[in-house]
This record gives C-alpha cells, structure tokens and sequence, in this order.
C-alpha cells in the first residue's frame, strides 16, 4: 500500500483540487480494494484477448471498404497511418493527466498550507476555504493589504462562495446557453418516461440494478455487476470498473473517459443521458443498449 501511494497517492476521485488525494485519505483506497476483494472480478486476459479479436476483424473489415472507394489503396496507406500513431501517441494523452494530477497535488498542498496559516489566525475556520480566494486576495491577505472592514466583507463573500460551489456542485448546466436562455437537446426527458436515448459508446446490453453515485466517496458501495449512473467519470474512477456491469452518464460522447475505460473493460456505455441521476434511482432494474443507446426501465 505504501509503494502504491508513493506512486499513486496524488491521484484522486476527482481533479477538483478541493477535494483530498488519495495519499491524504488513503482509506478510500483501502474501501475500494476491501470492495473488489469481495466480489469475483472481471478475467481481464480473456477480455484483452477477445477485444483484440475484435478490434482486427473490424481494422480487416474497414480496410475493406475503403479500399473499395476511388483511390482506395491510396486512402488506405493515409489511414494505416493516421491510425498507427494515434495508437503509439495515445499513451501521452494518459501521461498528460497523470502529470496532471501531480501538479493539481503540488498546488493543493501549497494552497492548504496558507490556509492552515489562516486558520492560527482565525481568518477562516477551515483549510478548505482557501480554494475560494482568488490568488489576488490571497497575496493582499499575505501581506495584509486589506482593511479590517474590507477583509470582513472578503470572508462573507468567500463563505458565500463556498456555499454556491457545495449547492451546485452536482447539477448539470445546461448544454448550451443563448443570453439568459438555457437549451439542452431536443430530446428531453421527464420522471414519468420509461424509455430514454443517449450515446451509444460501448457495444453490449445488460439488464441489472441501478448505483446513483453523486457522492465520490460513495465509490466503495459500488456492488459488482450493478449499472453505475453518475453524471459523469473521471480516471481516478477506473478502479471501480472492474466491478460494475454498465455505464450511464449524463454527458460526454464516444470519446469521454467513460466510454473509452467501458470498451477497454467490455462492458455496455450509454453518455450523455440528461437528468439520468434524477430520472432513476438506486437499486431500480433497466436495461441498456450500448449498440443503439436506448435505456429502458423495468417495471
């Protein structure tokens, strides 16, 4: 466990840097691993050799294709190409959030130092609240630039700031704005529907029970085989799909962490399902169609 922190610990459920890294509350590691050691998990080799299979019979089925159309063999070589270094330089696209997440580390460590030193002054009651300043407040903080008047009114704002971030942190905001109106798809969905269309974004259909999971630190309730509905997904989640039986998220497409880990585990995906943590609930049975998108409720 140590050597995994030292090497992992600055990842996290999540890159909101309000949130602790896995080295500062190393039992949400613990739960995890407690959780998948509990349940049969997925045969990963048997999985990586069939999505193998697959992955070359549809490259084969492809070539085909192209290689039908004008200039065909020519258009093939580009694509090969093309397909060939999106295979060899996707690994920097991981390494980049890794770094990410070290660097999101360093900063949080910094920022909770000033805001422990805030705290000894009574400034502000908790570390936390020091991701609520903007950097110029708090460099005028440091070197008490502010006025006693002026320094009350920052902290009500900040504490207001807080309160807006803990109130609207789970909800969705809508797809696109035009001035003061708000759009999402044309496809909307109410609590009375039964049936519902996403983005299908990773082959399969399962029929199984339900886990809203709004809560990052609800991850090890996760039961094995279960459909998880968030509103959307983030790497340091990954543990968890070597349990869970499908995916729903409220947004993102084919290419969203979400649906890219789905195909890599061989388990069915379905993104951008508005309003899917409202619209359903823990332990509710549906069914989703990774080949179609479509979601439906079980009576």
């Amino acid at each position: 466990m140590n050597k995994f922190l030292i090497d992992f610990g600055d990842r996290g459920f999540t890159r909101e840097i309000y949130y602790p890294r896995w080295k500062e509350s190393p039992h949400l590691v613990i739960d995890i691993l407690r959780s998948l050691s509990l349940e049969e998990g997925k045969k990963f080799n048997e999985i990586n050799t069939k999505s193998k299979i697959e992955r070359l019979k549809i490259q084969k089925k492809v070539e085909r294709r192209i290689k039908k159309r004008f200039l065909g063999p020519i258009l093939w070589k580009i694509f090969s190409s093309i397909l060939r270094n999106s295979r060899k330089y996707i690994i920097f696209r991981e390494n980049q959030r890794f770094n990410l997440d070290k660097w999101i580390t360093r900063n949080r460590e910094l920022f909770l130092e000033i805001g422990r030193i805030l705290v000894e002054k009574n400034l502000i009651k908790e570390q936390n609240a020091i991701f609520f300043f903007y950097k110029n407040e708090i460099k005028k903080i440091i070197f008490d630039e502010y006025k006693d008047f002026e320094l009350k009114k920052l902290l009500k704002i900040v504490r207001e700031r807080m309160n807006d971030f803990i109130k609207y942190e789970n909800i969705l905001p809508p797809k696109f704005l035009l001035g003061s109106n708000e759009f999402n798809d044309i496809i909307e969905f109410d609590e009375n529907s039964k049936q519902f269309q996403g983005i299908p974004a990773s082959h399969g259909i399962i029929t199984a029970p339900v886990r809203i999971l709004n809560d990052i630190n609800l991850i090890p309730s996760v039961q094995a085989g279960e459909i998880l509905v968030v509103p959307r997904t983030d790497p340091g989640w990954t543990p968890v799909f070597s349990k869970i039986g499908g995916l729903i998220t409220e947004t993102g497409g084919i290419l969203s962490h979400g649906a890219v880990v789905s195909r890599e585990y061989g388990i069915p995906a379905v993104t951008n399902v508005i309003n899917a943590c409202k619209m359903l609930k823990t332990g509710q049975t549906i069914t989703i169609n990774g080949f179609n998108g479509i979601c439906i409720m079980k009576e």
